[in-house]
């Protein structure tokens, strides 16, 4: 049950919050009083979980496995807000295939984006 007001005032960082967890992460989030950076590689995702949050969420479009993205997305919101209180690393890629058949670009998209960017993001808001 949500309690209005724990997270008032506080600004929050959810990565891969236009679906899913993410998005429901982040929702639970501006219920409880935070402004929630919607952090999504997809950019319509982005604007709809934002616009579906309301005026406490706003859309940050970013590839979370490229660093210079992550910094400058890091930057703008410490710009916007002066501060981050919670990040949310909930991003993560998944590429199905049989041993066999992983080729090595979908080996590295998976890492860049469920290891890279997880760390990088944790590095940049720290």
């Amino acid at each position: 049950m949500p309690t209005p007001d724990k997270h008032k005032g506080k600004i929050a960082i959810v990565t891969g919050a236009g679906q899913g967890i993410g998005r429901g992460v982040a929702a639970w989030l501006a219920q409880e009083g935070a402004t929630v950076v919607i952090a999504e590689y997809n950019a319509e995702n982005a604007n709809s979980a934002a616009a579906e949050i309301g005026s406490s969420a706003l859309a940050y479009p970013v590839d979370i496995a490229d660093v210079n993205a992550v910094n400058g997305m890091v930057q703008a919101v410490v710009e916007k807000f002066g501060r981050i209180d919670i990040l949310v690393n909930n991003a993560g890629l998944n590429r199905p295939a049989s041993l066999f058949d992983l080729t090595p670009e979908n080996w590295d998209s998976v890492f860049n984006v469920n290891l890279r960017g997880l760390f990088f993001c944790l590095q940049a808001v720290a």
